[in-house]
């Protein structure tokens, strides 16, 4: 049986961007992929919310809580274990000018990233330039590109082949970040 991890952002409240709209279509896009997942075969979907405390992860969580009760969602479980548990990641960015750490924390552990954006053209963040994630609008064909990709390994290989050539590119010290890192403050 296949994972999917569904990470939603939450929408901040103080990022002036929260509205009743925005919710209401974040929970359409929620919707769509639950619905999608659970119709096929050999799939199964997990969440893990956003580890801040917003509201929106709150009303995130009883949103999918009265779709399914039987899907698990997570938030204080380790990211790391999480991500690694699965076979493919949803991430939805419904505000529009930042990008997720779980993108990031995804490629680096080789799993390809599907990424739902919430405008119609995506900024061009290097690893939306790299091909390092699959880009789906909102407004696109959610339910058919979701299978496209879901069901395509050939699809998921590209992407991860892409992540790694991004994560080669722009992160150094992979493995021992943490010690360059102390020895370059002990230089000091």
């Amino acid at each position: 049986e296949k994972i999917v991890l569904l990470a939603p952002n939450p929408i901040g409240d103080i990022s002036g961007s929260s509205s009743t709209d925005l919710k209401l279509r974040v929970n359409n896009v929620i919707l769509k992929i639950i619905s999608t997942i659970e119709q096929l075969d050999n799939f199964e979907i997990i969440v893990k919310l956003h580890s801040s405390q917003l509201n929106h992860n709150e009303e995130m969580k009883l949103f999918i809580k009265n779709y399914d009760d039987t899907i698990p969602i997570y938030l204080s479980k380790p990211v790391i274990d999480t991500i690694n548990d699965v076979d493919l990641v949803i991430v939805i960015s419904p505000e529009t000018y930042g990008t997720s750490t779980m993108i990031l924390e995804s490629m680096i552990l080789g799993k390809p990233v599907i990424n739902i954006v919430f405008n119609e053209k995506p900024f061009e963040f290097e690893h939306v330039k790299s091909k390092a994630v699959f880009i789906i609008s909102e407004h696109d064909e959610l339910e058919k590109e979701l299978k496209k990709i879901v069901l395509d390994k050939n699809i998921q290989n590209e992407i991860i082949k892409n992540a790694d050539k991004f994560v080669n590119k722009f992160l150094s010290n992979t493995g021992n970040a943490s010690e360059k890192f102390l020895d370059l403050l002990r230089a000091y």
